[in-house]
């Protein structure tokens, strides 16, 4: 594997109107000091994470890291989320398409500035960087739940159903926003 450059990716900042209508568009770097083009020529899945104190939403990208999909939903306590997620990402990592970076949604007020959910998120991520090889970026996850919820509510009436899909749903979304920004960014 490549060595990583400890230089932040200019490519990560969003300066186009939102994407999505209602979701106010990133101004700032939300990668890291990774240098994710080379991570990107991994041609590896990227694995997106949603992080609540009770529950975590997983989602996964396809290998060519066009489309993101929900993957599942944890039910965690503060003692064992970091463990059942390096599980998640161990399992991941051997299968055959294996898995070349993760993507953490990086909580914020609307906008931009840190709020009490942040400090939790970024110490899951310093966790779970002494955990694992594999580059970790963060993500934009500014309304990804409201707009999962949105998602789900066309397709599923019952509120209970929505809502045991609800987080991976959220991963997913926040996992999208951050593969179409790169690829717009390296296209």
């Amino acid at each position: 594997m490549t060595a990583f450059s400890t230089r932040w990716a200019p490519w990560l900042i969003q300066t186009d109107p939102a994407p999505i209508v209602g979701r106010p568009a990133p101004s700032r770097p939300i990668g890291g000091p990774v240098d994710y083009m080379e991570v990107w020529r991994l041609g590896q899945r990227v694995l997106g994470i949603d992080y609540g104190r009770r529950r975590i939403g997983l989602a996964i990208s396809d290998v060519t890291r066009t489309l993101a999909r929900p993957l599942t939903t944890l039910t965690v306590t503060t003692s064992d989320a970091l463990a059942r997620v390096l599980r998640e990402v161990d399992r991941l990592s051997e299968e055959e398409d294996g898995l070349g970076a993760i993507v953490v949604g990086l909580p914020t007020s609307l906008d931009g500035a840190p709020n009490e959910q942040t400090a939790r998120v970024n110490a899951f991520i310093a966790a779970l960087e002494a955990r694992t090889s594999l580059p970790i970026a963060r993500g934009d996850d500014r309304l990804t739940s409201r707009e999962a919820e949105s998602r789900l509510a066309v397709r599923e009436r019952d509120w209970r159903r929505r809502k045991e899909r609800l987080d991976a749903a959220a991963a997913a979304v926040m996992l999208q926003d951050y593969l179409d920004l790169v690829a717009g960014k390296d296209g």
